[in-house]
């Protein structure tokens, strides 16, 4: 589906849940598409949470008042505190009551992190632990988060590896857990005018997210390179793609397709047989 014909898709969001609630795949029988819908929103779900969270450790390590006094007393509504010294260690604390994070998300808990060599030292491996972590309610477990810095691309943009092999979602609703896994890159696009980061900053992602909804269904997402998701920070919600999405326990497989880069919507397109399912992103519900 071109991305043009996405924001038509979405203006119809109403009949299509209504019409296609199942599809007519030969005269005798129907085939519903609500396992592939459902998996596919656990996916979009946790890509943007995880995105999100990102943002705030890529603020942190380029944030102006951080980097030149040890603190900064809101970073996406947390405190965060930089100690140099044998280990550079970064602390991004939220108040273990919550509060929101200025996407309109809301965060308790703390994220700690500590490195060798600097964060931005080329090669440099370091973790994400997390503790007590909670997101819009719902619990967050995180074995590990593995972020490596491969320094510049054509001497300009800076080259992440993000690798988890173990999240747990627990949502507050008792309605399950989403559980994937991700190893992505995040190439980073940095404001030329400033040294620290400003809102004008950008990432494009690919790589590998794949996990088991909260109804048991398998998914695998691979993005290319060509076709990455696009995420900035003057933007609460993921853009561009497509992304092709599999499933091992349904005999089809579907295409996301997020907005535009110039536009910054809360929706997406989950496409199943020329079938469009649009929805939104995210909605607040805690």
């Amino acid at each position: 589906m071109p991305r043009s014909v996405v924001s038509v898709a979405l203006s119809f969001v109403f009949i299509v849940g209504l019409f296609i609630s199942s599809c007519k795949k030969d005269d005798n029988s129907y085939y519903s598409y609500n396992t592939g819908i459902d998996a596919a929103k656990d996916y979009v779900i946790g890509q943007q949470m995880m995105v999100l969270i990102l943002n705030t450790y890529f603020k942190s390590i380029s944030d102006s008042l951080l980097l030149n006094t040890g603190h900064n007393n809101n970073i996406d509504g947390a405190n965060v505190y930089l100690k140099s010294g044998a280990n550079d260690t970064l602390i991004i604390r939220y108040p273990w009551w919550g509060t929101d994070d200025g996407y309109d998300h809301y965060r308790a808990g703390e994220i700690k992190v500590c490195a060798n060599e600097g964060f931005l030292n080329p090669g440099e491996s370091y973790y994400l632990d997390f503790t007590n972590f909670m997101y819009d309610k719902d619990t967050l477990r995180v074995d590990s988060l593995n972020i490596i810095y491969l320094g510049k691309v054509n001497g300009q943009s800076d080259l992440f590896h993000i690798h988890s092999d173990s999240i747990f979602q627990i949502f507050s609703d008792s309605s399950g857990v989403n559980t994937f896994k991700m190893q992505q890159s995040f190439l980073r696009f940095e404001d030329p005018s400033s040294d620290y980061y400003t809102l004008a900053d950008k990432f494009e992602i690919s790589g590998l997210f794949a996990g088991i909804s909260r109804e048991g269904v398998d998914y695998n997402t691979d993005i290319s390179e060509e076709q990455a998701l696009l995420n900035q920070f003057n933007c609460s919600f993921l853009k561009q793609g497509p992304v092709p999405i599999l499933f091992s326990d349904t005999i089809y497989n579907g295409t996301i397709y997020f907005s535009e880069a110039d536009t910054c919507a809360n929706q997406y397109v989950v496409e199943f047989d020329g079938n469009p399912f649009p929805a939104p992103i995210y909605t607040k519900d805690w």
